[in-house]
């Protein structure tokens, strides 16, 4: 029997990632050039702050959802929850 667990949890995490980028895509694109500017002078990575406003959003549609998909959506949920706490770890050392 062939094990399709790691591609389809790879398959699902891809499609929430792109998400989560594609929020942040819209979000800045939306915004306007200049409101980039101004954001880029408060924060150090406004692209890793973006990006974790990304991945909380995933995050929360996968939370929503009604089907659980074999367990995929529980693993990728997992795997978003630790991308948010890798960006978040990323954002506070250099900070320091």
């Amino acid at each position: 029997m062939v094990n399709f667990t790691k591609p389809i949890v790879s398959f699902v995490l891809g499609g929430v990632v792109s998400a989560g980028i594609m929020t942040a895509v819209l979000a800045i694109g939306s915004a306007g050039p200049a409101s980039a500017v101004v954001a880029a002078r408060h924060e150090r990575h406004p692209f890793l702050a973006r990006a974790l406003h990304g991945l909380i959003f995933a995050k929360r549609q996968l939370a929503k959802g009604a089907h659980d998909f074999q367990g995929h959506r529980a693993a990728a949920l997992k795997l978003t929850n630790k991308a948010i706490a890798q960006v978040r770890i990323a954002i506070r050392i250099d900070r320091h």
